[in-house]
């Protein structure tokens, strides 16, 4: 009988013992959670347009993207997003899959964006002209990127055929 009380009052201590640890081991998980939140950066929102399939009008879809230092890597992300293509399968691409983001560079408020020459191959069944492609690239860029003070586009690191000559002038315009 002595011995039964005394394996009763173990077990009571056991279980003690184990909601104390449970109790601080929850605590410290918690308290662990609460600074790595505090501590890291938020998402960035961009805003990344894409053409309608029914319409053709430039439609925007919210991305949240993991923070970047420097206006060079915001941007080379954002280019890399647009050229992965819209999430909304009633949204198009905006340029053919196989472009590729080759460089961006950053100076004063200028930006210099070129793509690879795929960009020039449109699909029979593209929503968007080559001129259009490059005024909707140029229109979200300006659009997420305020600091940005005038955009050039290149493909292989040059302006894209005789008519760009003296340039491509990219203005803020309203988007639809």
């Amino acid at each position: 009988m002595e011995r039964a009380k005394r394996v009763g009052s173990a077990v009571n201590l056991d279980r003690k013992n184990l909601r104390l640890i449970l109790g601080a081991l929850f605590l410290f998980l918690f308290v662990l959670s609460l600074g790595l939140y505090l501590a890291s950066k938020p998402w960035t929102v961009r805003v990344l347009f894409f053409p309608e399939t029914s319409s053709g009008k430039l439609v925007g879809e919210r991305r949240f993207l993991p923070p970047r230092r420097g206006l060079t890597s915001q941007i080379e992300l954002y280019v890399q997003e647009l050229i992965l293509g819209p999430s909304d399968p009633l949204l198009d691409r905006i340029v053919p899959a196989e472009v590729d983001l080759l460089s961006v560079i950053t100076r004063q408020g200028k930006v210099y964006i070129s793509l690879s020459r795929d960009i020039l191959t449109l699909k029979p069944d593209a929503r968007l002209s080559f001129d259009q492609t490059l005024q909707a690239i140029a229109n979200g860029v300006l659009y997420n990127f305020p600091r940005v003070r005038s955009l050039h586009l290149l493909v292989d690191g040059q302006l894209p055929g005789e008519q760009y000559a003296d340039g491509f002038s990219f203005e803020k315009k309203l988007l639809k």
